[in-house]
């Protein structure tokens, strides 16, 4: 428990935000920083482009900063923005996540961290939030 709560300590409210929309308003995402195998979760996305199509991703963060992810998974469903660009994204946390290359299913391990990667198929948009997996 206790590295998890270091975790936390690091990553409170961690959020990244990539946009080529214009000058508007930065992509970006409301979801839980704590998060459990099963959990159902609700992503609230905000400052996509409207009517854009969107993909979701997780990523194992991993241990050394620069080093390219390993492993997460795909949300099979494609999600739309509404007008105003912004969308309401929901699904449960998975029991496992795919490790790259070879294609292995692992389980999460509590105090794991993952990352959230919302990104809009038309016009490379992204944003994303880490969050802590506390249990399994």
């Amino acid at each position: 428990m206790r590295r998890v709560w270091s975790a936390l300590a690091v990553l409170a409210g961690a959020t990244v935000a990539v946009s080529t929309v214009g000058a508007g308003v930065l992509p970006s995402v409301s979801a839980p920083l704590l998060v459990s195998v099963g959990q159902p979760l609700q992503l609230d996305a905000h400052g996509f482009r409207g009517n854009a199509d969107l993909r979701v991703t997780v990523d194992l963060a991993q241990p050394s900063a620069g080093a390219h992810p390993c492993c997460g998974f795909a949300l099979a469903r494609t999600y739309r923005t509404d007008p105003r660009g912004e969308a309401i994204i929901r699904f449960r946390w998975p029991r496992s996540y795919t490790v790259e290359p070879g294609g292995a299913k692992l389980k999460w391990q509590p105090g794991a961290l993952a990352i959230i990667w919302i990104a809009s198929t038309s016009d490379y948009a992204r944003t994303a939030r880490t969050v802590v997996v506390i249990s399994r």
